[in-house]
C-alpha cells in the first residue's frame, strides 16, 4: 500500500507542477476572472481542485476510502 500511496503522491506533485507552469502565463488579476468555465475562476477551480486532492489524501492516510455524500454540496 506505501508504494501505491507514493506513485499517488508523485502523480499529484507532476500534475500540480505542470499546472503552475500553466498558470505562470497569466496575469495575477486573469486569476479571478468569472466564467473561464461554468461560472468559476482560475482561482474557483485550484480550490475545486485542491479539495478533492484533500480528500484523496486523507484517504490514503486512512487506508479507507469513505463516501463524500452530496457530491454538489461538496462541490459547492
Amino acid at each position: 500500500m506505501k508504494d501505491r500511496t507514493n506513485a499517488v503522491l508523485t502523480a499529484i506533485d507532476d500534475k500540480w507542477r505542470q499546472f503552475r507552469t500553466s498558470l505562470d502565463r497569466l496575469r495575477s488579476e486573469d486569476m479571478s476572472v468569472v466564467s473561464v468555465h461554468d461560472g468559476m475562476s482560475v482561482n474557483d477551480i485550484i480550490g475545486h481542485v485542491t479539495s478533492w486532492e484533500w480528500e484523496l489524501v486523507n484517504s490514503l492516510d486512512r487506508r479507507t476510502i469513505e463516501p463524500v455524500g452530496d457530491i454538489d454540496r461538496f462541490n459547492a
